[in-house]
């Protein structure tokens, strides 16, 4: 690690410096938390509050991850308290409620705060994703297309698959995927798409349409005869834009896991998943698409130009909208 550019930790939007003193990496839940020399504060909080002589603050933590705070034996929580000064008060998990820490110091309950969201980020990265913050690409022109492609595909190509293509009903990109254990995770992330659209996306859009060009397949690795994905690339500087400010945003509340350094925006259009779906037993070759001739009689193919006009925060889940899309816990429009 580069001392000079210790690791970040982003907290409730808030961001701390990780200067490991071990030499091994921590990674179980249950492990000890990091000494607070470890730790350097990038901002002040202010979600502290006095009650009398004492501190408090109360932290919404999904139930799903309190263990985390627990740890074996509760040996976790007890610690926490005694190298803090603190207490903290964890609610059952059939219970509703925050997660309490009050301190006769303020900067005591402020360490346990910092310390308890390292720990349920910590939590959250063990649990697959949930939802994902998505752009439809639903439209007449781009779904039209898309069929006429996989009718000529499954005519050209007859050693391709018709159950490896997406539904055109569901055709999208993917600007990041989160992990919300609750309905309190779920408003949050809403209000944080509503609040980052009008303070942010809006105004850089200043009333320009997000408009995006589908043309040209590509593919995620090296070698065009092992396949996983293939996509259609997606050009617009400015909805490039866009997803990146979606994704600092969602990085910074805690609710999102980084998956690239940067975001690529693409369409997919075959995936060797949508054929594991519904499968049985998978032999070893089936875990690949062998790409090489799609790619050399549809390569250019265009599937049309559209307007993004929603950003959805969409479920993983069985669950779709009366128009087949993807069921949707909310969006913001950007016409």
């Amino acid at each position: 690690m580069d001392v000079l550019r210790p690791p970040l930790v982003w907290v409730e939007g808030r961001c701390y410096r990780n200067y490991p003193t071990r030499d091994q990496p921590i990674t179980d839940d249950t492990s000890e938390p990091w000494e607070e020399d470890d730790i350097e504060c990038c901002d002040e909080d202010t979600s502290v509050y006095q009650v009398g002589s004492e501190f408090r603050i109360e932290l919404q933590v999904p139930s799903k991850l309190f263990g985390f705070i627990i740890g074996r034996k509760r040996e976790t929580v007890t610690r926490l308290e005694a190298e803090t000064g603190v207490k903290i008060k964890i609610p059952r998990p059939e219970s509703a409620g925050p997660v309490v820490v009050t301190g006769t110091r303020r900067s005591s309950v402020v360490s346990a705060k910092t310390r308890i969201g390292i720990l349920v980020d910590r939590g959250r990265l063990s649990f697959p994703p949930t939802h994902f913050i998505s752009f439809p690409l639903i439209g007449e022109e781009v779904i039209f297309n898309y069929r006429e492609f996989i009718d000529d595909v499954l005519r050209e190509c007859p050693e391709i698959s018709s159950e490896l293509f997406q539904n055109p009903k569901k055709l999208h990109l993917t600007i990041g995927s989160l992990v919300l254990l609750d309905q309190e995770d779920v408003n949050r992330a809403v209000d944080l798409l509503y609040d980052t659209y009008k303070h942010y996306i809006s105004p850089l859009l200043a009333g320009e349409p997000l408009a995006v060009d589908c043309r040209g397949l590509e593919y995620m690795n090296d070698d065009p005869s092992m396949v996983n994905v293939l996509y259609c690339k997606v050009e617009s500087v400015l909805l490039q834009r866009v997803a990146e400010i979606l994704v600092e945003q969602f990085l910074s509340a805690g609710l999102m896991r980084r998956e690239y350094d940067r975001v690529k925006l693409h369409l997919t259009v075959m995936n060797t998943a949508f054929r594991k779906r519904g499968a049985g037993k998978i032999d070893s070759n089936s875990n690949y698409l062998d790409a090489r001739g799609v790619l050399e009689r549809f390569g250019d193919v265009r599937l049309g130009r559209q307007l993004v006009d929603r950003i959805e925060l969409s479920e993983l889940s069985p669950r779709v909208r009366e128009d087949g899309y993807y069921y949707s816990a909310g969006g913001v429009a950007t016409t």
